[in-house]
């Protein structure tokens, strides 16, 4: 899954790569892959999250979900996080494909995948970081 630090993923059904990083210098190889200029390089904000949209060279898109060091690690914020991030993937995925009106089916099945990319690298390269919930007992 991971390639020098980086989760990429190809969605063969649609003309899509997505690239998960956490750091700069993964963010740097990817605009380096990708061939980026120099002038349309965005660099992340300081925000928790950043969502970047990238034109690859093969005329499909390569999203790439930025996870900072600054993200809070409770595991309902990262959930959350990974949900929002990957809504910004998928609704970019339908506005370079021309979609406007998706599948509701094929809009969620997406999401889900998009979200469990990111949890799963998040699970496997901050093992450290996982925090137990407290969770109430069930009513008997």
């Amino acid at each position: 899954m991971t390639k020098d630090g980086t989760a990429w993923v190809n969605y063969a059904v649609y003309p899509m790569h997505l690239a998960i990083v956490d750091n700069q210098d993964d963010l740097n190889a990817i605009w380096d892959h990708l061939d980026i200029n120099e002038q349309d390089r965005h660099l992340p904000s300081g925000k928790a999250t950043t969502f970047n949209y990238i034109n690859h060279k093969s005329g499909h898109i390569a999203s790439v979900v930025f996870l900072s060091d600054k993200l809070s690690w409770n595991p309902y914020s990262v959930a959350g996080v990974a949900a929002h991030e990957a809504m910004h993937v998928v609704q970019d995925l339908w506005n370079h494909i021309g979609e406007r009106k998706p599948g509701a089916e094929a809009e969620a099945y997406l999401l889900q995948s998009i979200v469990d990319e990111i949890m799963t690298f998040i699970e496997e390269k901050h093992p450290h970081r996982k925090r137990k919930v407290k969770t109430e007992q069930p009513i008997a």
